[in-house]
């Protein structure tokens, strides 16, 4: 997927909560989250609003769970290689955003990270800050390639964890 960057869309909050509704429409009784860059009010981003899902017991519930959601309209892709997670994303016209789910175990260390990251830069606004100086240099060093970008952001992202952790977050 090519990377663009996006101004914060006031209206994220209420996407997810729209798009909530459409997956506990097929799965009842799950732990929902609005996670990432758009889960975190002026930050711009990708446009991207990422749902996480945390699944009691991930080996025996994740495929059953993804072909819920592929009912919806979202591709999937699993991560054969760590079998830790899977991922599942959407673009719907009437959103003009896209949607990406993320199912990962409950209360595991990939689970809690994305809280953690989310709830720091809501917290500390220098730090929020500073993560938006670098998206735009990110972007440039990868000439807009996805996985480029993601990589970059990875060193960054795992600093911020490390404060969150000590912060006691």
């Amino acid at each position: 997927m090519s990377v663009t960057l996006h101004l914060y869309n006031k209206d994220f909050p209420l996407l997810f909560e729209k798009e909530k509704l459409r997956i506990t429409s097929v799965l009842k009784n799950i732990d929902i989250h609005h996670v990432g860059s758009s889960a975190v009010s002026g930050l711009f981003g990708k446009n991207i609003v990422d749902i996480l899902i945390g699944l009691e017991n991930f080996e025996k519930e994740v495929e059953e769970i993804a072909s819920k959601i592929i009912q919806l309209g979202y591709k999937y892709r699993f991560n054969v290689k760590e079998k830790k997670w899977a991922y599942l994303k959407n673009k719907t016209t009437s959103s003009k955003c896209y949607f990406h789910i993320h199912l990962v175990q409950k209360n595991s260390k990939d689970y809690q990270d994305w809280f953690l990251f989310r709830d720091y830069l809501r917290k500390y606004q220098k730090e929020r800050n500073k993560y938006a100086k670098l998206k735009p240099i990110w972007l440039k060093k990868s000439k807009g390639i996805g996985l480029v970008y993601a990589g970059l952001k990875t060193k960054y992202v795992q600093s911020v964890l490390e404060k969150a952790r000590k912060d006691g977050q």
